[in-house]
This record gives C-alpha cells, sequence and structure tokens, in this order.
C-alpha cells in the first residue's frame, strides 16, 4: 500500500486496474496492490494483535456513547503525520487505539476516558554495550533520568543499507522498563530471540522511547547507532 497526491491535471482517483486499486482518502490518495500476507506467528505479534482486538471490541461494547464523541474530539486537536508531512486528523476509533495500545503494550489498563497529559521526558543521550564475546547487550546510562512512573522502551535491529530495505526493517521492541531505573538494564535474551547472534563489527541502530504512563503517550523517539565490540 502506498500514498500519493494527485496533480494539478489530475484529480481524485478511484479507479481498479489489475491487482491495484486507487482510492482517495481525504487530501491523499492510496494505492494497494492484491498481495499474499504472510502473517508472522511468534509470541510478540500474537499479543499485538491481541491488544488491538481487545481497543477494537472495546471501541463499541466498553465504551458509552458520550465517551466516544470525546475521543473523536480528541482526534481533531492532536492530529497525526501522515508520510507527505501533513496533518490528518484521526476518527475516535483511531485516535482511541493511538493513545491506550500502548498501555496494553505495556501491561496497563485502557483508558476509557482521553487523556489530557501529553508529556513526556525527552532523552538527550544514551550508551548501549554490545559485546559479542558474552552475547551481552545492555542500557548502561540514559540522560536525563525519568520520572517516576515512567516507562523506557528500548527497541534495535541490525543496521542496513539505505533504500527500501533498511525502512521495512524496523528496530524490534525488546525490553520496557519503569523508573525509577536500575543501570545497567539487560535486555541480551530478548536480542537473542528476536535479532539472534551478537556479531563482531556489526552496528546497530537503537531507539529509544518514553512513554507517559497515564496517556499512552510518547515523547519523540531517540536513535543512536551501537557498534557490537
Amino acid at each position: 500500500m502506498a500514498r500519493f497526491i494527485s496533480g494539478a491535471t489530475i484529480g481524485g482517483i478511484a479507479q481498479s486496474i489489475g491487482g491495484a486499486t486507487a482510492l482517495q482518502a481525504g487530501p491523499t490518495g492510496i494505492l494497494r496492490r492484491k498481495v499474499a500476507v504472510a502473517k508472522t506467528r511468534d509470541f510478540y505479534s500474537l499479543k499485538n494483535r491481541s491488544c488491538f482486538f481487545t481497543l477494537v471490541h472495546a471501541w463499541s461494547a466498553a465504551l458509552s456513547d458520550l465517551e466516544r464523541l470525546d475521543w473523536l474530539a480528541l482526534g481533531g486537536t492532536r492530529r497525526t503525520i501522515d508520510v507527505f508531512g501533513n496533518p490528518v486528523p484521526l476518527n475516535g476509533m483511531g485516535t482511541f487505539i493511538r493513545y491506550n495500545l500502548p498501555l496494553l503494550q505495556a501491561g496497563l489498563a485502557f483508558n476509557h476516558t482521553p487523556p489530557v497529559d501529553f508529556t513526556a521526558t525527552v532523552l538527550s543521550t544514551f550508551t548501549i554495550v554490545a559485546d559479542s564475546a558474552t552475547q551481552t547487550i545492555k542500557l548502561t546510562a540514559l540522560n536525563p533520568t525519568l520520572a517516576t512512573g515512567e516507562q523506557i522502551v528500548i527497541a534495535c535491529s541490525v543496521t542496513l543499507g539505505t533504500g527500501y530495505t533498511s525502512l521495512k526493517h524496523r528496530p524490534l521492541i525488546l525490553h520496557r522498563a519503569t523508573a525509577p531505573l536500575s543501570l545497567p538494564i539487560d535486555f541480551s535474551i530478548r536480542w537473542l530471540e528476536r535479532g539472534g547472534l551478537l556479531q563482531t563489527g556489526t552496528t546497530l541502530t537503537a531507539r529509544l522511547k518514553v512513554m507517559n504512563p497515564a496517556s499512552g503517550f510518547y515523547g519523540p523517539a531517540l536513535l543512536g547507532l551501537v557498534a557490537v565490540t
């Protein structure tokens, strides 16, 4: 699936040609092709799907009409950014899932009413040490200190070359920890499960984010490169 913006010559497109279908979705268009989807069935993927379906069911079964209207109103003010950098409003259900999915993934209860606190500690630096000899990977330093109750989310992936392939391989979430933190944080087993053996000379891309446990709001992600020694 890809988004596109039609130019001045061609307006809205809604047509199917072969296995490709073009649709209009607000200010942009969506181009979809029929493909055979291969679903991964590891523990992490199944957990994420379970959290998602829990929220889809809760939207119709657990929320009142007034609560759904409140989520719809929030979606008009807390917009998401599309691939072209344009702010796009979400519908009520999309907003409900956007802020509650991180809470369920963290083992917390979802919010029936929209949150009001959209703040989280902004990270400036971190240090991750990866050692192929001992097959360990640890977060050894983090600045600044997180507020009590905030959750750090650590994700890593092998750094690939620029281009389409590198965009497909997003960092895998390996560890979540709730402040106050006790450093170092060792997530070696999770990396072994999801990323395989650490190889000397390999470079990893690490992504750290801080989540507000009251709202499910993520602060800006901090990216860094980790050289495996």
